[in-house]
């Protein structure tokens, strides 16, 4: 599911921020976010759900044993856990291809499917792994850890947040208050995101596409293609973040920036 689907506008965000405001709870409000946002990750292909799911109780699991008994192995263990699964998906194909070209035996790639936003969730829970060995984290109960990992606004283009940045603002949550400038902001800037990716990115895709599609583009074809594709390639971005900023914001949280200055 994206962001910019009749599904995700029309459907999956109206359902989940309204059972988000009417929750009655801090935890009931968690919960929501938690399910909404496997739902959202689900949706795009359910078998990598367990991923997720089992990615974070291993590494808060690795984050509690440390603290009662602190030992460098097992947050080293973590670390090669968390790059092990995105070497596996990201690299297996690369390094098995490598190897037997040294001895010039064909390959066949592996059907092996890239997990939606494996780079954003994995790099984020080592980086909590090593503030836990600095002593630079607090103990976070699972609920708070596992909506950091999973919030659905950065769960799949960013930007990357550090623990601190999102935790402690899940604490200050507070039963069926809304504050209503940091929606409205929150709205505008996801509507500013949406014509970014929509209106301005898509719209450029075809001049690129032209360009890189010509079997012997001139001068003025290959600008063209490379400015159409550089545009494309910031707008889409930075709209995404902008979107997930401004997704943050209608659940009365707020995340970085990530595209102030690219």
């Amino acid at each position: 599911m994206l962001f910019t689907t009749q599904l995700f506008l029309l459907v999956f965000l109206p359902l989940t921020a309204c059972a988000y405001h009417l929750a009655d709870t801090r935890r009931a409000r968690l919960w929501v976010l938690l399910i909404s946002s496997l739902v959202f990750y689900g949706w795009w292909d359910v078998r990598f759900l367990p991923l997720l799911i089992v990615t974070g109780v291993v590494n808060w699991s690795i984050a509690q044993s440390f603290r009662r008994a602190p030992r460098d192995g097992l947050i080293w263990a973590g670390v090669v856990f968390n790059l092990g699964v995105l070497a596996v998906f990201k690299y297996t194909n690369f390094i098995a291809a490598s190897v037997l070209e040294l001895f010039a035996e064909p390959f066949t790639p592996w059907p092996i499917v890239l997990p939606l936003g494996v780079s954003f969730f994995t790099f984020q829970q080592v980086s909590y792994l090593l503030d836990v060995r600095r002593g630079q984290a607090a103990e976070y109960d699972f609920l708070d850890f596992a909506c950091y990992v999973c919030f659905f606004p950065h769960l799949i283009a960013g930007p990357i947040i550090r623990h601190h940045e999102l935790i402690p603002q899940f604490a200050a949550l507070v039963a069926k208050h809304i504050d209503r400038e940091m929606v409205a902001r929150g709205l505008l800037l996801f509507v500013l995101g949406l014509v970014k990716k929509v209106w301005l990115a898509d719209q450029l895709a075809p001049f690129a596409d032209d360009g890189f599609a010509a079997a012997a583009p001139g001068t003025a074809l290959a600008w063209q293609a490379a400015l159409a594709y550089s545009l494309q390639l910031y707008f889409a971005f930075s709209g995404y973040s902008d979107m997930a900023l401004g997704l943050a914001g209608m659940y009365g949280l707020s995340l970085p920036i990530n595209f102030d200055a690219p």
